[in-house]
């Protein structure tokens, strides 16, 4: 059964699908498996979706975007909203 993945960006980040990320590949191997994929750039649009992926690439994830997510059941990186080196580094 057809899944809907949602993958958020940062509303300024390049398009996803122009990147070197991992999550590239994975979307276009997602795809093949027959789901649908959409990517979003910021928080304006409500999307349904099965899933949704934080891919927002900055070190600390700004508090509408993780308001957004909580809107979402099934979520994936959701959790990882600041990724600064003094937060997880001694």
């Amino acid at each position: 059964m057809a899944k809907t993945i949602l993958i958020v960006v940062h509303q300024y980040e390049k398009p996803l699908l122009e990147s070197t990320f991992v999550i590239r590949y994975l979307t276009e191997l997602w795809k093949q498996q027959g789901h649908i994929v959409r990517i979003t750039r910021g928080t304006d649009k409500h999307i349904a979706a099965d899933l949704v992926i934080n891919h927002v690439d900055l070190t600390v994830t700004p508090q509408k975007y993780i308001h957004y997510f909580n809107r979402y059941t099934r979520k994936v990186n959701t959790d990882v909203t600041d990724i600064s080196k003094s937060l997880i580094s001694t």
